[in-house]
């Protein structure tokens, strides 16, 4: 009946990362309302990756901008096997930093979803199914350790032709 009904959350373990009190407050919320029982929620990096020692998610929401140590340190953390997680834990970042360069740090950190603030149950919950239901495989790098930042598949590449197809033909206007 209700587009959120699709999968069974009520046991997928959440960590909630965010130092905005209210927002902590409000994804939490929403992640109840989406019939997850196990939501726990920190203010920052540091505690989350001391929650993780004890008890590993097996999503992370984070905000970027927490402090001392960004989200985006939290989530190389994570990437480079510096937290009790697994280094393939499925990361979200809720933001309201959407510049361009904020999104291709978050990327190059290695998260799996990237969702704007304001937030939507709707909205989170797709970021969820994505990683549910068509998680990107991981790549593993020397200089990257994440879920491969291609979203679509590579096109066939084209046929071989000749130089001469490819050459622009002058139009004469005259």
């Amino acid at each position: 009946m209700y587009w959120f009904q699709s999968f069974n959350l009520e046991n997928i373990r959440f960590l909630v990362v965010d130092e905005n009190e209210h927002m902590r407050l409000m994804l939490t919320g929403i992640l109840r309302t989406l019939g997850c029982r196990y939501v726990r929620a920190v203010s920052n990096a540091d505690a989350a990756l001391e929650g993780m020692m004890k008890e590993v998610p097996d999503i992370l929401i984070t905000g970027l901008g927490l402090r001392p140590k960004s989200g985006i340190c939290l989530v190389e953390e994570i990437r480079a096997g510096n937290s009790g997680a697994a280094r393939t834990l499925p990361v979200i970042v809720v933001t309201s930093y959407t510049e361009t360069s904020w999104v291709q740090s978050a990327r190059d950190a290695g998260i799996d979803e990237f969702l704007a603030k304001p937030v939507s149950v709707k909205a989170l919950y797709q970021r969820i199914a994505n990683i549910i239901n068509k998680r990107r495989p991981f790549v593993n790098a020397e200089e990257y350790f994440g879920p491969d930042r291609r979203r679509h598949k590579e096109e066939e590449p084209p046929a071989r032709r000749r130089q001469s197809d490819h050459k622009k033909k002058a139009i004469d206007f005259d």
